[in-house]
């Protein structure tokens, strides 16, 4: 059967939101699946983000986003599961300032954040997708960013993931032309270099 809870994530995320999990059971004796949907929200949540747990701080790493009246806010925020304060950072350099939708990876210690759609007005139109990528070392708080020299092309919508021998992978996205992307591109964290899929 399918079980259903609302959850107040009031250790999380004081006063911003509930959240509502539904179970749905995956065979016979294979687990459950987790659905979450957001029931209730406050003026000071934080929308088109991403986020990725940092198990060894027992804490969530939130990027990006923007306020529910469509302004900035601290690009990225670390929240403690333990109820604590939140503890923003933005003393790096990121130009825009601010981004929706940005792609996350946790790997280890550190984050891998890329790209991500400017706010208006800084960029024409409704938006602009960027192609630069940060590391976020989750040791002591600092983001470092990547030149290479072969970024990925710019698209909206793109994602980061890593295969079981942890290479990082960017796929998909929708290009500047309106077209959906074949192409996926492999970052090593050796060199700190993109290069593209043959």
């Amino acid at each position: 059967g399918v079980q259903t809870c609302a959850l107040p994530i009031c250790t999380l995320m004081p006063a911003r939101m509930t959240l509502k999990a539904t179970l749905k059971p995956i065979g016979a004796n294979d687990g459950w699946l987790c659905f979450w949907e957001v029931v209730e929200t406050s003026p000071t949540h934080r929308l088109r983000h991403a986020a990725v747990y940092d198990a060894s701080n027992s804490r969530v790493v939130v990027i990006g986003g923007m306020s529910a009246q469509g302004g900035p806010i601290p690009f990225v925020e670390l929240m403690p599961l333990d109820g604590g304060m939140s503890t923003p950072i933005d003393n790096f350099d990121l130009t825009p300032l601010h981004r929706v939708y940005p792609a996350v990876l946790a790997q280890g210690a550190v984050v891998v954040v890329h790209g991500g759609d400017s706010l208006p007005p800084e960029g024409p139109g409704l938006s602009e997708p960027h192609n630069d990528t940060f590391l976020l070392d989750l040791a002591n708080e600092s983001f470092v960013k990547i030149a290479s020299k072969t970024p990925p092309v710019p698209m909206r919508g793109v994602s980061l993931l890593h295969d079981w021998v942890g290479s990082i992978h960017l796929v998909g996205g929708v290009g500047l032309d309106g077209f959906s992307s074949r192409r996926s591109w492999n970052l090593s964290l050796s060199d700190l270099a993109w290069s593209a899929s043959l």
